[in-house]
């Protein structure tokens, strides 16, 4: 019995920290209308330059992954200077990290005056050794991200602990995820966006630079939800949301879309307060008018 639940634990684990899927997201374009069907990972060659906002925000992306798998050089050397611009030795941050199993990322509205600000609010599980336990942790706050010589840094960090409802209400069911997540692309907030999907964005299998890129011609999207039919395997439960979608572009053309998103959520305790996120996508165009 408990090896089964060791077992299941590292399957759920495993399916938090790959984003396991061969989905990719899907963006509505003037320019470019592409099949939007999963059938392989997205091979959509980037034609615009990386904002500085897009390389920010995919810079504390990539160092929650690195913490996630435990590439703690990795995401150390994330911090400006080599670094020291966390004030810690590299020994002191991974000593800091060293009870943390998983963190789960949500990133707040865009700010690019001056130095990028990157909002974010982080749920992390971690082991309380005292309690021979597991639990969760909330902070909120901001990254400040600068292009250096080394690339791409955090130069510094205002997070503090938190206390709020898990999970998120706009992760708490299928329904209001994905009726948060085309709300979020209207308001061109397509950091949050992004992070509705899985695996810290990667699950779309789009950097967040190509996902915000392909929304370029977008006005805005308008969509309509089926009825969720839920499914459980292997510690997690599954939901199949049929969509309609109706996007018009800056142009005011029409696209109509149809299919089917899957969202994934863990069943079993305390991973199971990081809440629903996109796990694939179907979704394929049926019409378009001028």
């Amino acid at each position: 019995m408990r090896r089964s639940l060791i077992l299941t634990m590292l399957l759920v684990l495993s399916a938090i920290l790959c984003g396991c899927s061969d989905s990719r997201a899907f963006s509505f374009t003037q320019a470019q209308t592409r099949s939007v069907a999963s059938t392989g990972p997205a091979t959509t060659q980037m034609t615009q330059k990386e904002t500085g906002w897009e390389a920010a925000v995919q810079t504390v992306l990539n160092y929650y992954g690195d913490i996630n798998q435990k590439k703690y050089e990795e995401a150390y050397t994330t911090w400006q200077g080599n670094g020291s611009a966390s004030g810690q030795s590299y020994k002191q941050f991974k000593r800091g990290y060293a009870n943390t199993v998983a963190v789960s990322v949500l990133v707040g509205e865009s700010n690019e005056q001056g130095a990028i600000q990157v909002p974010v609010r982080l749920i992390s599980v971690v082991n309380e050794p005292a309690a021979n336990k597991q639990g969760v942790r909330q902070y909120a706050g901001t990254y400040t991200v600068r292009h250096t010589d080394e690339g791409w840094r955090i130069a510094s960090a205002n997070i503090s602990r938190v206390s709020y409802v898990l999970p998120p209400r706009e992760l708490s069911t299928p329904t209001r995820l994905l009726d948060s997540y085309y709300r979020e692309i209207n308001r061109r907030q397509f950091a949050r966006a992004y992070t509705y999907w899985e695996d810290l964005g990667k699950a779309s299998n789009q950097s967040f630079a190509q996902f915000e890129h392909g929304y370029a011609d977008t006005d805005n999207v308008v969509v309509s939800l089926g009825k969720p039919r839920l499914e459980g395997a292997a510690g997690s439960l599954f939901a199949s949301v049929p969509v309609d979608i109706v996007a018009t572009n800056k142009n005011q053309t029409k696209q109509s879309f149809r299919g089917t998103y899957v969202l994934r959520r863990s069943d079993i305790p305390p991973f199971d307060k990081f809440g629903w996120r996109i796990y694939s996508a179907q979704i394929k165009q049926t019409s378009s008018s001028g």
